[in-house]
């Protein structure tokens, strides 16, 4: 299925996805290829839109929000890129293959290639070339460092190969559980099911495989993927989603140099369900001007 070309539907055409039928994709856990939805996950969609389509038909002047949360850790919804479903600190775009789209959306969509495949530097590449600027390798392991020590609740300068496992599940988001069970099989050197973090980064630094690496390298190349990783350790459902409240903390602890009131008004405008939470992935989009 790899070969396949999909259109990444924009928010604009998700109306297009009603009638995909057999071409409907969505991205892989990993977010390199396309594959066709499970059954709750097409059910998911179509019951969104069906029900924003139905609101929008109606009487009722009250305006459709653009996220639902569907169950616990998960929602859908639309931004500027497309519809996803976010569950596990992961979001997931929707998409239609070639032979499925219209004519509207293939116009609107030029880019109707298919997604990465496993090793592509494009998305570090991309960061080049936008001008992000790109952390050092430095920086980088001070991060994991503080991810591990905020990860250590008992502070004895160890985690369980459990906790180590939901700790990188949130640094790397596009990692598989498989990934995650072979990194913790290979991190823990003496087999006792705990890592200490001179452990982990004397693996990171020796006899890693290249593509676990390659994804920490990848994952944490820029200040936005800092930012973004840091909210999902703070994401504690998956959800992707961040209180008004604590937005407006870290915000007024930060050097923005905005004030209390500022800060307060900012995250309002951010809020753009008015529900007391904010996608943080559109905040990073936001603070980084990322297009």
């Amino acid at each position: 299925m790899g070969d396949e070309h999909v259109f990444l539907v924009p928010k604009d055409h998700r109306a297009d996805l009603l009638t995909a039928e057999e071409g409907l994709r969505i991205q892989s856990d990993d977010c390199d290829t396309w594959v066709i939805p499970a059954m709750d996950e097409r059910n998911i969609l179509l019951d969104f839109l069906r029900k924003e389509s139905e609101h929008l038909a109606s009487s009722n002047t009250s305006r459709f929000a653009r996220h639902h949360v569907v169950g616990t850790g998960m929602r859908i919804g639309y931004n500027q890129k497309g519809v996803f479903i976010h569950a596990n600190h992961n979001k997931r775009y929707f998409g239609v293959t070639k032979s499925s789209a219209s004519v509207l959306l293939a116009q609107a969509s030029p880019e109707a290639v298919p997604l990465f495949q496993p090793g592509d530097k494009s998305n570090l590449l991309g960061s080049l070339a936008s001008k992000v600027t790109l952390v050092t390798q430095e920086v980088r392991s001070q991060f994991l460092h503080a991810c591990f020590e905020r990860a250590d609740v008992n502070k004895n300068g160890k985690l369980s190969r459990p906790e180590l496992g939901s700790m990188m599940r949130k640094v790397l988001h596009t990692m598989s559980a498989k990934d995650v069970e072979e990194l913790m099989s290979l991190a823990d050197a003496d087999h006792n099911h705990q890592i200490d973090y001179k452990e982990f980064v004397s693996w990171l630094q020796s006899s890693a495989p290249e593509k676990f690496t390659c994804s920490l390298e990848g994952n944490l190349a820029s200040d936005s993927d800092m930012v973004h990783a840091t909210f999902r350790l703070w994401d504690k459902d998956g959800d992707g989603l961040v209180s008004d409240a604590t937005l407006e903390r870290m915000l007024s602890h930060s050097s923005v140099g905005l004030s209390p009131q500022g800060c307060k008004t900012l995250v309002q405008l951010l809020d753009c369900t008015h529900d007391g939470r904010v996608d943080y992935e559109e905040f990073c989009v936001f603070l980084f001007h990322r297009k």
